[in-house]
C-alpha cells in the first residue's frame, strides 16, 4: 500500500476513532488533497448494508446489534 494511500485509510480511521461511541456500522468518504487525506463523508446508517450479497450477513448483523444493545444496558 502506498503511502498516500495509507494516510487516506487513516484519515478515516482516525475519523471513526473521534467518535464518542463506536458504531456497529459506518462508512467514511475520504479523499486526498493538497494537505493530506480530507474527510468528507461519515454515514453512521446505510439502508441496504448490502444485507443481500450473503445468505448470512443479516443474521451476522443482527447478532451484532444485539450485542451492541446488550453492552449499552448493562
Amino acid at each position: 500500500m502506498s503511502t498516500r494511500r495509507r494516510d487516506v485509510v487513516r484519515g478515516g480511521a482516525e475519523a471513526i476513532v473521534a467518535l464518542a461511541e463506536v458504531p456497529v456500522y459506518a462508512r467514511v468518504g475520504v479523499v486526498e488533497s493538497a494537505v493530506g487525506p480530507a474527510v468528507i463523508e461519515v454515514e453512521l446508517n446505510e439502508p441496504a448494508l448490502g444485507l443481500h450479497l450473503d445468505p448470512d450477513a443479516p443474521a451476522r448483523f443482527a447478532d451484532v446489534v444485539l450485542d451492541a444493545v446488550s453492552t449499552v444496558a448493562s
